[in-house]
């Protein structure tokens, strides 16, 4: 292994073996390529190497380029479509990590159908710790496009780890700059992990097309189209992510006008003069307001299919509160940027089934996301194309323990999840405080444990149907199929009242269960998940209703998860909770140090503690534990270890190997830097106690 020195400017003789030696960025890719099978690590300096331009030589060690800490390595580049890892149709192996680095693009794409940085027909690419910001922003007049701020092309076995794909903030000027049209693109790309990574500023955060992709511990925000979008997409996992405030921007408004609207062709039309309405892209939304003879209104939005300088014509109109055709019935037009507005949409692309880039939708588990905050559908599943092969259905979809709330913002009756033309769906544990809709033949579905505001199944020519509809919780009924009914085992409140008392807060949007609340222990074994969405087992008695398990201590609620087991081996790279969840009253022994104790027994090599405690934002850790074991630690040390979520791994911070049997000590430790190793995106970390018995 060769750890190699990187400056903007080189020195010495550039064979980079010290600083002052130190080779040139180009130097040190015209290296990699030259010693394909040596391990490398180049320490990049402070500095701006300009653009990355293209790393095109397969490899059969890996090859990094780090940043050296408290280095700030920069790539600055005025263009797009000149960074690649890659080239061309044909698969090869790369064994490329970038970590730490910041790619900047300082001016204005030309191109919206460019990216930034591109893996092409790459296997065995990392990214760890990088940015890829837009400071520039884009001025564009199509509502649609694929310029991307990371491309991964015809790429297989790449990830992406704690990375931030970042651009303007999210208020839009008149002139429409925004940011990366799309955060991170996949096309054609398998084997693809994007965890712990930050996306915000762009139109859609991230789209794939592939199969076997993880996306996982992302905050995805401030996009103005959709959170996750994919055109096709299987054996695809979608867990621990939070995406919010997914919204339009108001583009401009015109007030006090007199302006008709013609309720047959759906066109509201004005005088000449004002704002040019050509500006109002199809796709766009727009909200009007008027008076339809029973006092001024303003509607939801509706979508723009044309428009010139004086009209604007917009879908069907039956949704958005408009009357018949009135003459100078329109004071004010509000046109919206923004498309879809979905936290996740799945459809198949409308393109040849038969081409080689096809993937049908299947195989999908969608767990313990948190999506609010959406001005349309948290999920919206529709779209798709028959799998001739295969003869189980389309989807198999597994959605559960997740949490959806302040959904459909735009004014519309959109749906929380909109589910249609789907097939062998297992929806269970889930808090879903909308309208949940099922249509469009979605057949052998199981729905379960779930706390809905308002459930729809659609009576269509091709009805929905269910083969399991028990233990839910449901404030409003809408079963328009006569097919399918409640039977005892759910329960309909149609009371709000009642509704929002299942939850400890429900105004501030706490919907962990109030002690009150009827979906304690409502749920049934059969169906709920091992755990819930902050990872709390749900074996202890019969489970919750909704995505939260109730814990009755409410100072250890949603905070704490304390675990213990007698091992045989060790837990090398996750911090799954062990198999005892500590009870109610262990959670009290432990809570003082006043000589109250809980116990694991060991009858094999490893008694272990798993301790996972929450918090609100990334902050220095403290640490300390006393304890003691009739094992002396003179004979068998015991070890306090922190999870490091990067690197997948159990990092030592203290440990005893000198005191005896049945006398109490103390470990202690503490972390105050590279904090975002520890915790993950909902701020948990984790750290256990061990002792090897020999």
């Amino acid at each position: 292994m060769g750890t190699y020195f990187i400056t903007t400017s080189g020195d010495g003789d550039n064979s980079g073996d010290s600083l002052s030696n130190a080779m040139t960025f180009a130097q040190s890719k015209t290296y990699a390529s030259n010693n394909t099978s040596e391990t490398i690590v180049f320490l990049m300096q402070a500095g701006d190497y300009g653009s990355f331009g293209v790393y095109d030589t397969p490899r059969t060690a890996w090859a990094t380029w780090q940043a050296d800490p408290s280095q700030g390595a920069e790539f600055v580049s005025s263009n797009m479509s000149v960074q690649n890892i890659g080239s061309g149709g044909t698969l090869r192996e790369f064994y490329v990590k970038l970590d730490g680095l910041f790619f900047e693009l300082d001016t204005e794409p030309a191109n919206a159908g460019s990216y930034f940085f591109r893996t092409q027909a790459s296997r065995y690419v990392i990214f760890e710790n990088c940015t890829f910001h837009n400071s520039a922003g884009w001025t564009h007049d199509s509502i649609e496009s694929s310029m991307a701020g990371l491309s991964i092309n015809y790429s297989q076995n790449v990830i992406v780890d704690n990375c931030i794909i970042s651009g303007l903030p999210a208020s839009i000027p008149d002139d429409l700059s925004t940011s990366w049209q799309i955060g991170i693109y996949g096309t054609n790309s398998h084997n693809i992990t994007i965890s712990d990574t930050e996306i915000f500023g762009a139109r859609w955060g991230i789209g794939l097309l592939g199969r076997e992709w993880i996306v996982e511990n992302c905050e995805i925000y401030h996009c103005l189209s959709d959170g996750i979008i994919s055109t096709g997409t299987a054996d695809t996992v979608f867990q621990d992510n939070i995406i919010h405030d997914i919204r339009s921007e108001q583009k401009w408004e015109e007030d006090g006008l007199t302006a008709d609207y013609n309720s047959t062709t759906r066109t509201v039309t004005k005088a000449a003069g004002g704002i040019d309405w050509s500006t109002a892209l199809s796709g766009q939304y727009i909200r009007l307001t008027g008076d339809f003879g029973s006092g001024e209104v303003r509607t939801s939005q509706g979508e723009i299919v044309s428009s010139t300088a004086t009209s604007i014509t917009i879908t069907l109109d039956d949704e958005y509160g408009l009357g018949d055709s009135e003459a100078n019935a329109i004071t004010k037009v509000e046109l919206f940027w923004g498309h879809h507005l979905d936290a996740m949409q799945f459809y198949n692309s409308p393109s040849n089934p038969n081409n080689d880039i096809y993937v049908y939708t299947n195989n999908i588990i969608i767990r313990r996301n948190i999506m609010y905050n959406i001005e349309h559908h948290a999920l919206l599943w529709n779209s798709f194309t028959e799998d001739p092969s295969n003869t189980e259905g389309i989807s198999n979809v597994t959605i559960e323990n997740n949490l959806c709330y302040n959904i459909a913002l735009s004014g519309l009756p959109d749906q929380t999840f909109a589910l249609e033309d789907s097939s062998f769906l297992t929806i269970v544990n889930n808090t879903l405080d909308g309208w949940i809709a099922l249509t469009h033949s979605c057949y052998n579905t199981t729905m379960a444990n779930n706390i809905m505001h308002t459930l729809y199944v659609d009576d269509n020519i091709n009805p929905s149907t269910f083969d399991i509809l028990k233990n839910n919780i449901v404030n409003v009924d809408r079963l328009d199929a006569p097919s399918v009914s409640f039977d005892e085992t759910n329960i309909i409140l149609n009371n709000d009242n009642d509704y929002q008392s299942l939850f400890n807060n429900y105004d501030n949007s706490d919907y962990t269960l109030h002690i009150d609340s009827i979906a304690v222990d409502f749920g049934s074994p059969e169906f709920a998940p091992p755990t819930d969405i902050d990872g709390v087992n749900r074996d202890i008695g019969p489970p919750d209703a909704g995505a939260y398990e109730f814990i009755s201590n409410p100072s250890i609620t949603s905070i704490i998860i304390y675990s213990r087991n007698d091992l045989q081996s060790l837990p090398s790279n996750n911090d799954n909770n062990l198999a005892n969840i500590f009870t109610t009253q262990e959670y009290s022994d432990v809570e003082s140090d006043d000589g109250n104790r809980v116990a694991q027994t060991s009858a094999g090599e490893y008694p272990v503690f798993l301790f996972k405690n929450k918090n609100t934002s990334q902050e220095n850790i403290s640490i300390t534990w006393n304890g003691r074991s009739d094992t002396a630690p003179s004979d068998s040390t015991i070890y306090l270890q922190i999870f490091n979520r990067t690197g997948l791994t159990w990092e030592t911070l203290d440990s005893d190997n000198i005191t005896g049997a049945n006398t109490d000590f103390t470990l202690t430790a503490t972390k105050t830097t590279d904090l975002g190793d520890y915790f993950d995106a909902n701020f948990w970390v984790s750290c256990r106690i061990y002792q090897q018995l020999i």
